[in-house]
């Protein structure tokens, strides 16, 4: 059931806040497996070649920072959204 808002005593459907934070947990879902991809790749990396280059270990963690900041900034918009 949609939660509803009073508007010159007829019920009208909130719709507007529900698709928005909809589209915030999308997003937030997608920066957490951005996270957690460039973490594994890096894992991967490290384990398989050893520190050998270390130009791509720092493009990763560089990755795997801003993903990191982005999903923090979308949970603490989809707390302000829900």
């Amino acid at each position: 059931m949609l939660p509803v808002r009073r508007y010159n005593g007829r019920a009208k459907p909130y719709i507007g806040v529900m698709t928005g934070s909809i589209f915030v947990s999308i997003l937030l879902v997608l920066a957490l497996l951005g996270t957690v991809g460039s973490l594994f790749l890096g894992l991967v990396g490290f384990v398989r070649h050893g520190s050998t280059d270390p130009e791509r270990s720092n493009r990763l963690m560089r990755w795997r920072v801003m993903m990191q900041a982005a999903a923090i900034g979308l949970f603490a918009l989809w707390l302000m959204t829900s």
